[in-house]
């Protein structure tokens, strides 16, 4: 479990190539802000519990991610996400994310 006040996750489980989901039931506290390469090159993932609406940032939180459900439920709008979906088959975000558009183009599908 993340405890409550954590700010960033940033490369948590990056390189991570047999996780294939996220550990019991993880779930990514509404107070951290920065996800980057968090599941980078974590390329058996499958699933990835809600993205929460603090987060500003997600450059290449899922860059390497080729098995990643097509949807992702995102309640952020992040200010950046470079890369955030590159080599991933991720079509659809679901959630309040009000840049879905711009994430979305990100991914190689």
């Amino acid at each position: 479990t993340i405890p409550e006040g954590v700010m960033s996750i940033e490369g948590i489980f990056k390189g991570c190539a047999n996780l294939e989901k996220m550990p019991g039931q993880m779930i990514i506290p509404n107070t951290v802000d920065n996800v980057d390469k968090a599941f980078q090159d974590c390329k058996k993932i499958e699933f990835v519990c809600g993205i929460p609406e603090s987060v500003k940032t997600m450059n290449n939180t899922f860059d390497g991610c080729e098995k990643l459900s097509p949807t992702l439920f995102v309640e952020a709008t992040p200010i950046e996400y470079e890369n955030c979906l590159n080599g991933t088959n991720v079509d659809e975000i679901v959630g309040n994310c009000k840049n879905k558009k711009d994430i979305l183009s990100t991914a190689n599908n």
